[in-house]
This record gives C-alpha cells, structure tokens and sequence, in this order.
C-alpha cells in the first residue's frame, strides 16, 4: 500500500488470502475439512461472504465503473473479460466496454482523418465517461478497457462516476514494442501514418489509480481480476 493509499501489485509483492474454511488434519486433528466448512458457515457468515455481500448489494444500488487503462498492448482487454467472467461466477453481472470497439462504433460521427488525432482521442475518452456514466447510473457495473491516457478525463471519471475504481496497467514502452502483440508498435502502423500513445505523443499515465499492476513479466489476468474484485468489496464496505 502506497502513501497514496492506492494498492500496487508487482512482481514480488504478497498477496493476502482469505480462506472460508480451515483443513484441520494439517494440525493432527482427526475432523474432516467437510464437517469444519459446515461448522464456520453455521455459526456465522465468514468476513468474506458478508462484505462480498455488501459489494453486490452496493453495486446494485449505486452502480459503479472500473476503467481499466494502459498502453496499448498491455492486457487490458484480457484483464477485463477475465473480471467479467469472475463477476458472472458470483451472479454479478456486468456491462463490459472495449476502448478499440467504442471507436468502432463511433466511427460515422469522426472525420476519418482525425480519428486518431489527439484532440479527437480526447473527445472520444470522454464520451466513454459519460457512457460509463449513463449505464453506471441506472445501477450496472461497468467494466471498460480503454487506453484514453490523459490525466483530464481521469479527473472527470473521478468526480462523476460512482464507486469509480481506476486499473493501471503499467509496462515499459519497450516490452510492449518487443512484444507487439497488436501490431500496433510494427514499422507498418509508422507507414500507415496512424499516430501511437507513448510514440507519436506523451502517455499522460494515471496520478493516482486505485490500483496498478507491474504486468510484466505477464501475470495472470485471473489473479489480477480476484484483486479488483477485493478492492470493489472494500469500497462497498467503506
């Protein structure tokens, strides 16, 4: 946990698990790790099952907006269907976003030749916080991935989005260029003469994200996803 109070998960960081029940043969004891499980969920919900409750309670009533952001090529689309998946595992349901598809579909009201400009990547991430906005306020839970790196547009999500939680998914420029996944960093995109974030302008990477992921070397988008998951149930129980 930083100064900030934001949560950073690197490559070496230890991650805290809470467990609902105890395999008491590990200690000698001779019960069995069924009749232990009954016995916790009997006399009392676990801390876990309660403020996960309060977490789908809250959500359900106020809705809230994860704003997974990263430079291209980072995992955030990943990142984001595995929540949706691990959400939908626990019966919370959720409308997921994609930064690449919204472009997509905003395409006809954007002179192609300043799709990729900056001032129209600008007005694009704000039209998807106030899409969030929207679909957040009617009780949802948004999930959206999207690159939108300007410290403005994060300031607004802040200010006006319920339960915002804000994913930073931190990797070197360079890995990415290596790695090139999308092929979005090859020679061709330079032909093409479509402008990248953190080549042809500034990154303006997050200042105060509610979490940040190290993603490199790539972890597993399942355990990132638990954590987001963590934190949304301690916003609810704040």
């Amino acid at each position: 946990m930083n100064n900030r109070g934001r949560t950073t998960f690197g490559t070496n960081s230890i991650i805290p698990v809470r467990l609902d029940w105890v395999d008491t043969r590990k200690h000698g004891a001779l019960k069995s790790r069924h009749k232990v499980q009954k016995t916790i969920r009997k006399d009392k919900p676990s801390a876990c099952t309660y403020s996960l409750r309060c977490m789908l309670e809250v959500l359900k009533n106020t809705g809230s907006v994860v704003w997974i952001t990263g430079l291209s090529g980072s995992g955030k689309t990943t990142l984001g269907q595995m929540l949706v998946k691990q959400l939908n595992s626990i019966k919370q349901p959720s409308v997921y976003l994609d930064g690449d598809n919204l472009r997509g579909a905003l395409g006809e009201i954007i002179d192609e030749s300043e799709r990729f400009e900056l001032r129209t990547r600008k007005k694009l991430a704000l039209y998807y916080g106030r899409l969030c906005l929207e679909i957040s306020a009617q009780g949802h839970l948004v999930i959206i991935a999207t690159v939108s790196l300007f410290n403005e547009i994060h300031a607004w999500n802040r200010a006006n989005l319920p339960n915002y939680c804000e994913v930073f998914l931190d990797i070197p420029l360079q890995t990415l260029r290596d790695r090139n996944s999308k092929n979005v960093y090859a020679e061709a995109s330079h032909l093409k003469k479509l402008p990248i974030t953190g080549i042809d302008f500034a990154a303006e990477f997050p200042l105060a994200p509610d979490i940040t992921f190290v993603n490199y070397p790539f972890k597993d988008p399942a355990e990132m996803a638990s954590k987001i998951i963590s934190l949304l149930e301690i916003k609810a129980n704040l």
